[in-house]
């Protein structure tokens, strides 16, 4: 069976137990993860991620005349990947999402 590719955008996290959880309990034989941690890089999820061989992608934003890049980004990423599955939480991370899908 071919794995399902996941992406998952999270917005302005620095520490996230549940996310944590998920990676290490989702069965990585089914799913391909990928993370994009817009304005949450270098935190202990980052650091996370890292150690767990997740691929993760950092986007800097610093305020809402960012949104037109982030999205971009996502698009191609999007385009380039072909995700199965989009996940994004919080506002942001949520628009980009849904923008570039």
């Amino acid at each position: 069976m071919k794995k399902k590719k996941v992406l998952i955008i999270l917005y302005n996290l620095s520490k996230a137990q549940e996310h944590e959880w998920f990676v290490k309990y989702m069965n990585r034989n089914l799913f391909d993860f990928r993370f994009v941690l817009i304005n949450g890089g270098n935190g202990p999820l980052h650091e996370f991620l890292k150690k767990e061989n997740i691929p993760v992608k950092v986007i800097k934003y610093s305020s809402k005349k960012d949104m037109p890049l982030t999205v971009i980004r996502l698009f191609f990423m999007m385009l380039f990947r072909r995700f199965d599955i989009v996940h994004a939480h919080l506002f942001e991370a949520t628009l980009a999402g849904l923008i570039a899908s």
